[in-house]
C-alpha cells in the first residue's frame, strides 16, 4: 500500500472544485496521450485506473481534510511517500498527531515505511538511526503496531535459531566444535549478536531479547558440559548478561554464571596443586590396591598396617587447602573400608582399630567424621565384648585358687594351670589386649599379675615379654609390666641352688592339685568357651563374630560396609566393597519393585508433576537397586522418589521448575514389611546404604520457559566415570 496525496498529484493546494476538475482533465489527457497509458509520479507509474482511484478519495470529506493538512507537514508527507527520514531528525510535534482519525488514516502507510527504515537501521547496525527512529511515539494505531517491527523481529528469530544450532553442534560429537577450537564458539556468537544494537531496540523486543540471552546461556552450558571448558563457558554466559533482559531471566542466568565461576575458580586453584593432588590420588589408588590384595589373601593384615603407615603423613594432608577436602574424605573412607575388610576376614581387631583411628585423624566433614566415629564405637564395643570375658575368666581362676588355698591343704597343679591359661591368653590375645586401650589393659594386668607371680619362671616372663613388647611405651601400664618382668626374670644361680630349686619344684607339683579343684577350673574354662570367649580370643578364632551384617541399620553391634567412593583426583572411579554379599540370608532375596515406583510417597508426600517438557534420564549401572529422590534446595522437600532397578534406566518426566539435589537409597532385596525411620514400611534387606549429591556444582537446574526446557542424563554413583559426585549419609538424614 503506497501513499500518494491526491492534492499533490493534481498540483493544487486548496479545496477548489473548479481547479480540481481542470487539473484532473489535464492529467487524464496526459495519460491518454502517453505510449503506455500511464504517467510517472515520483517513484510510481500510474495508469488511468490508479489515478482515478486516488482522486476519488477526495469524495470523502474527512480524508480530504487529512490530505489538505498533510500539505502543511512536508517532512511527514515525504516520509509517507518516499521514506524520507528527515521527519525523525527534525521531528516536531503537532496537535493533529493526537487525533485518532488522523492516526488511523496514516497508520498503514507509516507502518510500512517505518518497517523498511527500521530494518535498514538494524541491518546496518546503525545505533544512532535506531534511537532516532524510536525516540518519539510512532504514528500508528494498535492494529498496525506489529508491522512497525516485523522485519527486525524476523531477523532476531533467525538469530535465535542460529544460536540454537551452535548449541546443537556442540552437543553433537561429530559437530564442528571440539575442545581444540572451543574459542571459536564465543567468536561466532559475538559476530552474530551485537549487544549494543539489541539493547537499543524498544521494549517491544523484550521477549525475543530474553530468548536470545537464554540461548546464549544454553550454549555456555553445552561448552561446560561437553567441551569441558569452564573459562570459555564463563565468558559466553557473561556475554549473555550484558543484554538488556528482564529481571527474572537475568537472575536465572546470573545464578548459572556464579555456579560456573565457582567451578572455574576451583579448577584454577586446583591447577596450583596438581602435583600434590596426583600424589594423594596415588595414595587413594594404593589403598584400593591393598583392599584387593588383602581380599584375595595376597598379603596379611600386619603387612597392610605396615604399608598404610608409610603411605602418607596425616599432618601434611591436613595442612593442605580446601581443594583437597574431597580427596581427604575419600582417603578416610578408603581406610575405613580397609578396616571393615580386615575385621570381617581375619578378625584382626588391632589393625582394624588402627586404620579407623588413622582415618579419624584426617580433617573431614562432619558427616564423614560421624561415620568414622560410629565405626570406632562399634569396634570398641566388639573389643569390650571380646576381652571382658577374658578378664572375667582370669578373675574366676584367681578366686578359685584363693578359695582353694584357704579351704584345703592341697597344692595347685601348676603345669595343668599353665595349660588352662594358654587357652585363655594366647600370644594373639596378649597382642590384641595390648592395643585395646582404655582401662582394658589395666583390668587385664590386675588379674594376670597374681597368676604370673604364682607360676613364676620362664612361663611368666614369656607371657610378660609378649605383653611388654606389644604395649606402647607411653601406656600407663607399660612400666608396671616391665617391672614385673624384671622381677621375675631368671637370675644367675649356682649348681647347688639349681639342684635345690629342682627338688622343691618337684614337691607336690603333680600331687597337690586335687581332681575336684582341677575340674572346677576346667569347668570354668569350658563355660567361657561356650560363651564364645576363648574361641574368639584364641589364635584359632573363627568368623562367628564378624562385623558383617545383612542389615547394618538394624544391628548396632555390626560394622557396616563403607559406601562406595571414587578417586576424583585421578579422574577415575574405584569401588570398594568391604564385606561379602549376605543377600542369601534375606527372606526377600531377589525381590524388586517396578521401575518408576514411588515407595516413599507416604513419607515425603506424592510427587510434584508439572506440564513441562523437562526430563532427566537416570542410568543405574550398579549391582544394587536405587530409590532416587529429587530434593528442592529451597525448602529441602523431596518432590519425587523413584525406584530404579540395578542395571536399568528410568526417565523422570514432567519435572517442576527449580533447583534440586539428589538423595539415593541403595540396596538389594526389597522388604515390603520392614519399618523404616520414617515410620512407613519398605526398605532393603541387603547392602543398604544412603548417599547425597548436594554440592553446588552438582545442583540440577530445571527450567521450562516456553522456549527452552531442561533435559539431561545422570549416571548414578559407583559406576566408573559417573557424572555426579556424592557423599554417604545415614538413614536418618535420608528420611528427614
Amino acid at each position: 500500500m503506497n501513499f500518494i496525496n491526491p492534492y499533490k498529484l493534481l498540483g493544487v493546494e486548496a479545496v477548489d472544485n473548479g481547479e480540481i476538475k481542470r487539473a484532473k482533465r489535464k492529467i487524464l489527457a496526459q495519460i491518454e496521450l502517453s505510449d503506455d497509458g500511464a504517467i510517472q509520479y515520483g517513484k510510481f507509474r500510474l495508469n488511468k485506473s490508479d489515478f482515478l482511484s486516488i482522486i476519488d478519495q477526495l469524495d470523502d470529506p474527512e480524508r480530504s481534510d487529512h490530505y489538505i493538512y498533510l500539505l502543511s507537514l512536508p517532512h511527514l508527507s515525504a516520509f509517507l511517500e518516499e521514506g524520507d527520514l528527515n521527519f525523525f531528525e527534525s521531528y516536531q510535534n503537532s496537535p493533529i498527531y493526537q487525533k485518532k482519525s488522523f492516526v488511523d488514516f496514516i497508520s498503514p502507510y507509516f507502518a510500512k515505511e517505518f518497517n523498511e527504515a527500521f530494518k535498514y537501521a538494524f541491518d546496518q547496525r546503525d545505533i544512532f538511526l535506531i534511537r532516532s527512529l524510536v525516540q518519539n511515539p510512532p504514528l500508528v494505531n494498535q492494529l498496525h503496531e506489529a508491522r512497525l517491527y516485523e522485519g527486525v523481529y524476523q531477523s532476531l528469530q533467525k538469530l535465535s535459531d542460529k544460536l540454537h544450532q551452535i548449541r546443537t553442534n556442540i552437543d553433537d560429537e561429530s559437530g564442528e566444535y571440539e575442545e581444540e577450537n572451543v574459542d571459536q564458539v564465543l567468536d561466532d556468537i559475538q559476530s552474530l549478536v551485537k549487544v549494543e544494537v539489541l539493547n537499543a531496540l524498544p521494549n517491544y523486543f523484550q521477549s525475543i531479547r530474553n530468548e536470545i540471552a537464554q540461548k546464549i546461556r544454553n550454549v555456555s552450558v553445552a561448552v561446560f558440559n561437553n567441551l569441558n571448558d569452564a573459562e570459555e563457558a564463563m565468558e559466553i554466559i557473561s556475554f549473555a548478561i550484558r543484554l538488556k533482559i528482564s529481571s527474572l531471566t537475568k537472575v536465572n542466568i546470573e545464578q548459572d554464571y556464579e555456579q560456573i565461576k565457582e567451578i572455574y575458580e576451583e579448577r584454577k586453584e586446583s591447577e596450583k596443586y596438581t602435583p600434590q593432588l596426583a600424589e594423594y590420588a596415588g595414595v587413594l589408588l594404593q589403598i584400593g590396591g591393598l583392599i584387593k590384595q588383602f581380599d584375595s589373601s595376597e598379603i596379611s593384615s600386619e603387612e597392610v598396617k605396615e604399608e598404610v603407615s608409610q603411605l602418607f603423613v596425616v599432618r601434611d594432608l591436613n595442612a593442605l587447602p580446601e581443594v583437597f577436602d574431597e580427596i581427604r574424605e575419600q582417603i578416610a573412607l578408603g581406610l575405613r573400608s580397609l578396616s571393615v575388610l580386615i575385621w570381617n576376614k581375619e578378625q584382626d581387631l588391632s589393625t582394624a582399630i588402627y586404620l579407623v583411628q588413622m582415618a579419624s585423624s584426617i580433617s573431614v566433614s562432619r558427616e564423614v567424621k560421624e561415620q568414622l566415629n560410629e565405626a570406632y564405637t562399634q569396634l570398641n564395643q566388639i573389643r569390650q565384648n571380646i576381652f571382658k570375658p577374658v578378664i572375667d575368666s582370669l578373675k574366676g581362676i584367681n578366686n578359685t585358687i584363693r578359695e582353694t588355698s584357704l579351704s584345703t591343704n592341697r597344692v595347685i597343679d601348676k603345669p595343668k594351670l599353665k595349660t588352662i591359661l594358654d587357652k585363655i591368653i594366647s600370644r594373639n590375645v596378649l597382642t590384641q589386649i595390648a592395643s585395646a586401650g582404655g582401662g582394658i589393659v589395666t583390668d587385664f594386668f590386675a588379674e594376670l599379675k597374681p597368676l604370673l607371680l604364682f607360676l613364676g619362671g620362664r612361663y611368666a616372663t614369656g607371657k610378660l615379654e609378649i605383653l611388654k613388647n606389644a604395649l606402647d611405651q607411653k601406656h600407663p601400664e607399660w612400666k608396671n609390666v616391665k617391672a614385673l618382668y624384671e622381677q621375675l626374670k631368671p637370675k644367675p644361680v649356682t649348681a647347688s641352688s639349681v639342684a635345690k630349686s629342682t627338688a622343691e619344684a618337684g614337691e607336690g607339683c603333680l600331687v597337690g592339685l586335687g581332681e575336684g579343684i582341677l575340674n572346677l577350673i576346667l569347668r570354668l574354662v569350658f563355660l567361657f568357651s561356650i560363651l564364645g570367649v576363648i574361641g574368639v580370643a584364641s589364635d584359632t578364632c573363627s568368623n562367628s563374630s564378624s562385623y558383617s551384617s545383612s542389615n547394618p541399620r538394624n544391628n548396632s553391634s555390626s560394622y557396616p560396609s563403607s559406601p562406595p567412593y571414587s578417586s576424583t583426583g585421578s579422574g577415575s572411579s574405584q569401588n570398594y566393597v568391604s564385606a561379602p554379599d549376605p543377600s542369601s540370608y534375606s527372606k526377600y532375596r531377589g525381590n524388586q519393585l517396578k521401575n518408576g515406583a514411588s515407595p516413599f510417597d507416604g513419607c515425603f508426600g506424592k510427587g510434584k508433576y508439572r506440564e513441562t517438557n523437562s526430563w532427566i534420564l537416570f542410568k543405574n549401572g550398579n549391582s544394587s537397586d536405587a530409590i532416587v529422590c529429587l530434593v528442592d534446595i529451597r525448602d529441602g522437600r523431596t518432590v519425587r522418589n523413584e525406584y530404579i532397578r540395578a542395571g536399568d534406566t528410568f526417565k523422570m518426566t514432567k519435572l517442576p521448575n527449580g533447583t534440586f539435589y539428589l538423595k539415593v537409597f541403595h540396596g538389594k532385596d526389597w522388604n515390603p514389611n520392614m519399618v523404616n525411620l520414617c515410620g512407613t514400611k519398605g526398605g532393603f534387606d541387603t547392602n543398604a546404604h544412603f548417599s547425597i549429591s548436594d554440592s553446588p556444582k552438582d545442583y540440577i537446574s530445571v527450567n521450562d520457559d516456553g522456549y527452552t526446557y531442561t533435559t539431561g542424563e545422570i549416571t548414578l554413583y559407583t559406576v566408573a566415570n559417573g557424572n555426579m559426585n556424592q557423599r554417604a549419609i545415614n538413614e536418618s538424614a535420608f528420611f528427614q
